[in-house]
This record gives structure tokens, C-alpha cells and sequence, in this order.
């Protein structure tokens, strides 16, 4: 296992999620998928089919590197989050992980079920529902910058949005997990996947033919050595929106703003030792 061919496993499973609101019918149609619905038939609805999805990515990303697994439970945060969001959960920002796997996904889990997905990562069952979201969210946004580099070959005329992309989740991030110490290491665990890539990207640009140390942006917080890149960032993006003012104890999540004090934040941090209250579905 490595970190592209975790991606491409991502990839294949976001597309079939975004792509069809029937995709228990796609997920029927793959037998690698299939064997994972529950009670040994078919899948009958969408949360059967993410079920099944998961079955298989856990499956497929549980080897000993741990790190594959976070990922994977990065990605079933995101997908949780989305069904939390969809009935209008009022909680979906507090709920926990454990909590949410528990109300919307356990009993759509068939025989898989068994092997208890959460146990296998107990220091991570109680982290906050909206924050691995998020992480999955930089990673999803890493993946596609790895994938359109390879993909366009000698043709990096995007490459530079895609990586704007992962500087500024990377910054919220970093400001939002400032003190906790939990989701900083998963944050620079998403760091490395990309510190790796950008300079592999710029041995191969030996040349600077295609100017690749320019595109790619260093992964930093706000105040480090790339000021210069702050700056230049709207001149790279010439196309992309401007950000609405935010209250000053806001932290802006994938253009939606969310209060999150110091305070709030380390009350959600002793909410991943304690069993959190459940919320209304």
C-alpha cells in the first residue's frame, strides 16, 4: 500500500457516491463491493451501499501501517457527516464519530459488522464528526492535486488552483486544532503525503522547465516563510471568489462559517474521552 493507490481507492469510491443517488444499484453491479452488503444479498438503499463501501475500503486500507486506516477513517467521518447533514441533524457539529457511526451507519453493516470497525482505531472512536471531516476533506484536495499532475503530464496550467486549494484547508485547519494535539498529528500526517509529493514533483523539474516549485505551494501556517505566497495567492487564483469578512472567532469550513472559540475548541477536545450525548435523527 501507498499513498497514491490509497487515493485511487478514495477516488473510485467518491465517484460512485457523487455520481448516482441509486448507488446501492452501482454498488450491486461490482462483485468486489457486493460481497460486503448486509444479511448476504444485495444492497437495498444508499446507506446499505455506503456501508458496503466501507466494508471493503477498511478492508483494503487495514494493513499494518496504521496511517491507512486514519485515512479510512477520515473518509467515513466525511460520509457521515453528509447523512448527518442531509436529515438536518442540529448536532451534526458536535456529534462524535463513534456516535454518528452508532445512529447511521452500524446496522447497515451486515456480517462486516462484526469486525467492528471502530474498535481497530479506539484512540480515534470519540473525535468530533465535523473536524475528521474536514481532514478528509484536505486529503480529498491532495489527492486530486497528485492525480492532475500525473495526469496532465507536461500540461500544469491548473496545478497551481489545485494547490491553493490544499494550502488554505491546510491553514484553516491548522488554526482551528491549534492546541489539540490529536487532530494536529493527523493534520501533519495529510502534510507529509503532500511535502512528499511537491518535492518529488521539483527533483523531476530539475530544469524548471514547468516551473513546478512555483506551482506547487508549501504547506505552511500563516505567518511562516511564504508570506510571499499569501500575497501572490489571488494573483494564482485570479478567478476565484472573494471570501466574505468572518467574525473574529470564526473559522470558515468549505465556505461555511462555524463559531469556534478557544473555549469551544477544547471542549470538543474532552468530548473524545467522554461518551457523548446522543443526538436526534
Amino acid at each position: 500500500m501507498d499513498d497514491e493507490t490509497a487515493c485511487d481507492l478514495f477516488y473510485e469510491a467518491d465517484k460512485l457516491l457523487n455520481g448516482s443517488t441509486d448507488i446501492h444499484k452501482e454498488i450491486n453491479s461490482f462483485p468486489e463491493y457486493l460481497r460486503y452488503c448486509p444479511n448476504n444479498r444485495p444492497c437495498s438503499n444508499r446507506v446499505e451501499g455506503i456501508g458496503a463501501l466501507s466494508g471493503y475500503l477498511f478492508t483494503a486500507l487495514n494493513n499494518d501501517d496504521k496511517v491507512y486506516s486514519e485515512y479510512f477513517m477520515m473518509w467515513l467521518a466525511h460520509n457521515l457527516f453528509k447523512i448527518a447533514q442531509k436529515i438536518k441533524n442540529s448536532n451534526a457539529n458536535e456529534i462524535t464519530l463513534s456516535s454518528a457511526y452508532e445512529q447511521y451507519l452500524k446496522k447497515n453493516m451486515g456480517n462486516f459488522e462484526n469486525l467492528n470497525i471502530l474498535n481497530n482505531l479506539m484512540t480515534l472512536q470519540n473525535v468530533n464528526l465535523r473536524h475528521m471531516s474536514e481532514l478528509y476533506t484536505l486529503l480529498n484536495h491532495i489527492c486530486n492535486t497528485i492525480a492532475y499532475y500525473k495526469k496532465n503530464n507536461e500540461k500544469h496550467k491548473n496545478l497551481s488552483r489545485n494547490s491553493i486549494k490544499c494550502l488554505n484547508q491546510y491553514r484553516t485547519l491548522y488554526n482551528v486544532f491549534s492546541g489539540n494535539d490529536t487532530y494536529l498529528s493527523l493534520l501533519q500526517k495529510l502534510k507529509k503525503i503532500y511535502d512528499d509529493f511537491r518535492t518529488a514533483a521539483i527533483e523531476n523539474d530539475a530544469d524548471k522547465k514547468y516551473n513546478i516549485e512555483k506551482r506547487l505551494l508549501e504547506l505552511t501556517k500563516m505567518n511562516e516563510k511564504n508570506n510571499e505566497q499569501s500575497i501572490n495567492l489571488q494573483n494564482i487564483a485570479n478567478k476565484t471568489s472573494t471570501q466574505r469578512k468572518e467574525p473574529k472567532n470564526s473559522r470558515r469550513y468549505q465556505g461555511k462559517s462555524i463559531k469556534l472559540t478557544k473555549e469551544s475548541l477544547s471542549s470538543k477536545s474532552k468530548a473524545s474521552t467522554s461518551t457523548p450525548k446522543s443526538s436526534t435523527t
